[in-house]
Parts: C-alpha cells; structure tokens; sequence
C-alpha cells in the first residue's frame, strides 16, 4: 500500500522464511524489511495519516505439539481453508524510525483488515471466529492506540469491508447481516459522530452481492474490493438480477440516493477510486477479468486485459 504522501510502499515480502512487513521509498533499489514476526504477517498493513507508523496484523507464534494430547478451548479448533485456530493474527504497530513493534490486542478472535481513521487516533478492524463459538461471521471493532476497543453497534455478517472518508465517517457494507435471515440483503452502514445510518433500507438491489464463487481472478471475486471510498461518497459492488454492477451513494445523503454507474451482462467489483476515477474488474461467463478504468459516473476511460470492454450499458 502506498503511504499518504505517495513516497513509499508498505507489503508483505516472502524473502524470508516466513512472509514479514517491508518498506521502500520511491527509487530505493532495496526495500527494508520491518518485521520478524515468528508466523509471519498475515495481510496487508495500514498507514495513518502522519505516515510515521503501519498497522498489521500477525499470529503470536503460540507453538502447540500436535502429536501430543493438548487442551482444545474453542468449539471449532480448524477453520476450513485457514488452519488451526490457536493462534489467529492479532493486531500489531510497527515505528518506521525506531523499528519498535507493539502488540495492541491478545485475545483468540482473527483480526484482519486494520484501517487508521484520518485524524489517525482509531483503527477499525474486522474479527472472526469467536473463540466462544456463539456469534458466526465477521464483526467490527474500532481499537485506540492503547489497545482498549469497541464494539460499533453494526450488525456483524458473513462478510465485513470497512473504509474511512476523508470527513471521518466509516463506511461499512455488510453482506449477509446476522441481525437478518441467513441469505437476506446487504447493508452498507455509516458510522459518524451522531451514531450510525443504513443508507441501504430502501435501495432496489442487493449489496456486496457474489456471482463467480469459482472463479480464478479472486481480485474480481472477493468481498474485500466490494467497497471503495473517496471523499464522501462510496461505491458498492450491486447484484442486479444474477449479475454485479457499482453503484454509489452519498454518505451524507438524507436520504441516501443510489445510482447504478456500471451495469450490463457481466460482473464487476470496484477495485479502488480516487479523485473521482474509478476502476473496476469486470468479468463474465465468456470474458477473462480484466481492469477498466472510467471517470465514476458510468464513462469508461481506460481498459486494460481486453478489447471493446463495455463501461455501462
């Protein structure tokens, strides 16, 4: 991810026996790597606005000998596709002049996802697997700098993607919400200084919405590019009668006002927007994934992986 200033690049390199978070600056021939996480880094990290720290997240390298009898402390010791659940990613600072790691959270819950607020004094972060085994899917926190959080009142779901606006407000879309029968619509909910908004009630498609759980091209497939945010309006990837398009909404509406700026025989998912320039990848059962770029408001500018892509129809 590029910081703030779009001066350096925070990833997640394989150079070393286990994947670590590493730096480079624009021109560097060699990026410095940041960490020596016993189990390595588990996701992409977080700048903050200041761009002097990164937020991620690691497992704690709890070693457990499998081949002798242990205590099990979860009522679901593996998670399909993940692994043991006894030692889930927790969430981490790294000091980029100082080196110095800082552990903000030691529970059993996976962290994932961290993202820093613009005035960089919350982070929000995804959990899941409760260690109790009581509550299924994805949930909010909103975690100081001291390690204390909370727990937004927003319904946790299948899935949870959450971005900041530059106002402050977190954007959070829901798919398949808890609060609702298994299967329902998703939400997307605003959290700002006056509480939280669902500025979907009323919308007339679903939110967050999936089509091609097979497919190869998992940047066009996952829920975590189902949102993007810039400014203060968001764009949400749509289900539109068995097909993905974008629409986008004010923050601030009152009321919301959705306006679908990509649609046709296809799928789409917003990969990112800024400045108003959105881009997306589209697919469909007879087209590859490709990245089309277009100005937000359903032109299409730029496309990229094949000829005569199609913005909106």
């Amino acid at each position: 991810m590029w910081s703030p200033a779009g001066d350096r690049l925070a990833f997640v390199t394989g150079r070393a026996a286990r994947a670590q978070l590493a730096v480079a600056a624009v021109g560097d021939a060699e990026a410095r790597i940041l960490t020596s996480m016993p189990a390595g880094v588990a996701g992409a990290p977080s700048w903050p606005p200041d761009g002097r720290r990164l937020a991620f997240v690691a497992a704690r390298g709890l070693s457990i000998d499998r081949t002798r009898p242990y205590r099990i402390t979860r009522a679901v010791p593996w998670g399909d596709g993940i692994g043991p659940l006894d030692d889930p990613p927790q969430l981490w600072i790294v000091d980029l002049d100082t080196g110095a790691v800082e552990q903000l959270t030691a529970d059993e819950w996976r962290w994932s996802r961290p993202r820093w607020s613009p005035d960089g004094t919350t982070l929000a972060v995804r959990v899941s697997h409760d260690p109790a085994g009581h509550r299924r899917g994805q949930h909010m926190r909103l975690v100081q700098l001291d390690g204390s959080w909370e727990a937004p009142p927003v319904p946790g779901g299948s899935y949870v993607v959450h971005d900041w606006s530059a106002l402050g407000l977190l954007a959070v879309l829901v798919v398949q919400p808890t609060n609702r029968e298994l299967g329902s619509q998703g939400q997307l909910h605003v959290i700002g200084p006056d509480g939280v908004r669902e500025l979907t009630a009323a919308v007339p498609f679903g939110a967050g919405g999936d089509v091609y759980g097979d497919s190869p091209a998992a940047l066009g497939d996952g829920y975590d590019a189902a949102l993007a945010v810039d400014g203060a309006t968001a764009w949400v990837r749509v289900t539109d009668g068995g097909r993905l398009g974008v629409a986008r909404v004010g923050l601030t509406d009152e009321p919301p006002v959705w306006t679908q700026v990509v649609s046709g025989e296809r799928c789409v998912t917003p990969v990112g927007v800024r400045g108003g320039r959105l881009v997306v990848a589209a697919q469909s059962a007879t087209e590859p994934c490709r990245l089309v770029v277009g100005d937000g408001r359903g032109r299409r500018t730029v496309a990229h992986g094949a000829d005569g892509a199609r913005w909106a129809d």
